[in-house]
């Protein structure tokens, strides 16, 4: 529907809403949420385009893509200004003692507090108000991190119900505390299945019936804050559940090494082969395995380690692990 200027969009719990503006800018708004669309100016003459919005309630993003527009967002304990290309978001939770913030992820604005207090903001920078509409410090936004394993539609198989146990691994984000990897049963994340937070840039969860899952992680900084989700990826579990192994042992994973050579005092060079479909770790490195089962990479040393530690992982999901020393 068309949305003249001095409309109300209010969202409920479950409700959410996306305006399109006239010079192609969006507005998407979460649930439980009030914003106030005060102004749709236009000056035909320069082409360019004035939006003001007032957010009374809850969590809006803005995005625009003309260097030439100007947009103006108010929260009621202070305003952001910004020209041209941007995007940010804004968030007002009086009810949860949190009266105001603003995240700038792309373009430049200005803030202006209740106390007329001018802020510059950057890219990639945030800044909260307090119950006095007085703004703090502004602070760097976490960047999401880089998904590492479990591979892209991956396809875990395990044979009993207890065994099921899946290692989790990203990247590590810089001015992180923690990280929070969250499974849903659809890419949408609107139905969690389980969250788990961890202190390093890795996580092993267990008890997951069989199915598809989809997964992605944030940074949390030491507010609390958390970084936009990063990219997902999904993976499949399937169990069979079999009473006893015809021969009752557990299938060996085949990995050969043919060079393994200290190249520096920190790394060395590691080649070799194993069975296509295997998931290797060495040094908790992930290790590129290709169609014929061949790998080769440099492997980071730390500390006084005088030893690689091979972790692999087949479709199967039968673990094997074994630690190699290294001669200088």
């Amino acid at each position: 529907m068309k949305i003249p200027e001095e409309s109300e969009i209010r969202t409920g719990q479950n409700g959410s809403a996306k305006l399109v503006f006239d010079n192609g800018a969006t507005t998407e708004i979460t649930p439980d949420s009030l914003l106030v669309v005060r102004k749709l100016g236009i000056d035909a003459r320069k082409r360019t385009f004035n939006n003001e919005l007032g957010l009374r309630q809850g969590e809006a993003e803005y995005r625009s893509q003309r260097d030439a527009d100007i947009t103006l967002l108010d929260v009621p304990t202070g305003a952001l200004q910004t020209r041209g290309a941007t995007r940010f978001r804004a968030g007002y939770h009086a009810e949860r003692k949190r009266p105001g913030s603003i995240e700038m992820f792309e373009g430049d604005g200005e803030l202006t507090d209740l106390t007329g207090q001018v802020t510059q903001l950057g890219s990639m920078t945030r800044i909260s108000f307090n119950k006095d509409g007085e703004a703090g410090p502004s602070k760097p936004i976490l960047l999401p991190p880089t998904l590492i394993s479990p591979a892209t539609a991956s396809s875990l198989h395990f044979f009993y119900d207890e065994q099921i146990s899946v290692p989790f691994k990203w990247s590590h984000v810089k001015n992180a505390v923690k990280y929070e990897l969250a499974l849903s049963r659809n890419n949408r994340f609107s139905e969690p299945w389980k969250t788990v937070q961890a202190k390093v840039n890795q996580a092993v969860v267990g008890d997951l019936p069989q199915g598809i899952y989809w997964w992605r992680v944030r940074s949390l900084d030491a507010d609390g804050v958390p970084s936009e989700p990063s990219i997902y990826r999904s993976l499949r579990i399937q169990v069979s559940n079999e009473d006893k192994r015809r021969d009752g042992k557990t299938p060996q994973i085949k990995i050969e090494f043919d060079q393994l050579k200290l190249m520096s005092y920190s790394q060395v060079l590691v080649e070799g082969r194993t069975e296509f479909g295997v998931q290797l770790f060495i040094n908790d490195q992930p290790i590129s395995v290709d169609l014929d089962g061949h790998f080769l990479d440099l492997i980071t040393l730390t500390g006084d380690m005088k030893a690689i530690h091979v972790e692999a992982i087949d479709p199967e999901g039968n673990h094997r692990t074994f630690k190699i020393p290294v001669e200088s």
